[in-house]
């Protein structure tokens, strides 16, 4: 695989790396895998050393990719730069020793998935990462009062065992999917362990969901050994969870629901209810920014 569509910045030594990916696109309920890699690389101070060639795999025009056009910078009338996003390549030196870092974040790609995932791989097999883990996040009916139920799909069936020991439970799927499970095929042919592991996340917050993003890097934290500092997401899921109990406090039909909710959840896997749920998103919504204001 050529190297032309990869942007270095920095060529680092790393020794036994763990690779973590955290992209937004079509698994990224609740801003959960993306608030994650922000948070890691922000804690970790980790290095940014490469990108991905932004016009290879990002469209500026389609609909929806607002959030993927460039981001221009004038001043007084005149263009100082104009940044496109992409995926980018951090890293992080272990200070204890051990296994080092290196976070991937950016959007998924709109286009060339196949290059895509082998170029993503072919990062890994040079920096020869020991294990890959992605990250997702999936709207369920589930409480937010529950823990945070936490599924995984592995590249390699001796890894089902590993998982399950750290509490993830392991899925069955069959329909459209992200391009994280690509890169799984591609890590599965190269010989490459990798996890992915999804948050599943309450319909009704609609917001970035803290208590799900502290909850899957504790998670990490546990597999990995990689001492993250969860003081500040700790506190950020504290203070949504007083948020949203606030609002339905505030709402006896909130809090019917919730009742509900809670009780399917314990007896099973309950269904979203999609005629109630606009409601409660918006309801839930509203009170949410009043408390803001």
């Amino acid at each position: 695989m050529s190297d032309e569509f990869i942007i270095r910045h920095e060529n680092p030594e790393l020794t036994q790396p763990y690779m973590i990916i955290g992209l937004s696109g079509w698994v990224n309920a609740g801003e959960v895998p993306s608030s994650v890699l922000v948070y890691l690389i922000s804690r970790f101070q980790a290095t940014l050393f490469a990108e991905f060639e932004p016009n290879e795999f990002y469209c500026y025009q389609t609909t929806g990719s607002e959030a993927k056009r460039p981001i221009v910078n004038i001043e007084n009338g005149v263009v100082k730069s104009v940044n496109t996003v992409s995926t980018s390549f951090w890293y992080h030196k272990s200070r204890i020793g051990g296994h080092d870092l290196i976070l991937v974040s950016g959007p998924e790609p709109d286009q060339k998935w196949n290059m895509y995932s082998d170029l993503m791989i072919k990062i890994a097999q040079e920096f020869q990462v020991v294990k890959i883990i992605s990250l997702g996040g999936i709207f369920d009916a589930v409480p937010h009062t529950a823990p945070s139920r936490l599924t995984a799909v592995v590249s390699h069936t001796e890894l089902k065992e590993e998982a399950q020991s750290y509490g993830l439970e392991l899925i069955s799927y069959q329909g459209p999917s992200s391009v994280h499970s690509l890169i799984m095929i591609k890590a599965s042919e190269a010989n490459i362990p990798m996890l992915s592991i999804f948050a599943h996340t309450p319909h009704y917050i609609q917001v970035t969901n803290f208590i799900a993003c502290y909850n899957i890097m504790a998670k990490i934290d546990e597999m990995l050994g990689i001492n993250i500092d969860l003081e500040v997401a700790r506190k950020d899921s504290e203070y949504l969870r007083a948020q949203i109990d606030n609002a339905i406090e505030q709402k006896p039909e909130l809090q019917e629901y919730l009742k509900t909710l809670e009780a399917e959840y314990r007896q099973g896997k309950p269904e979203i209810q999609q005629s109630v749920n606009k409601n409660i998103i918006k309801e839930i919504e509203d009170l949410l920014k009043k408390g803001q204001d």
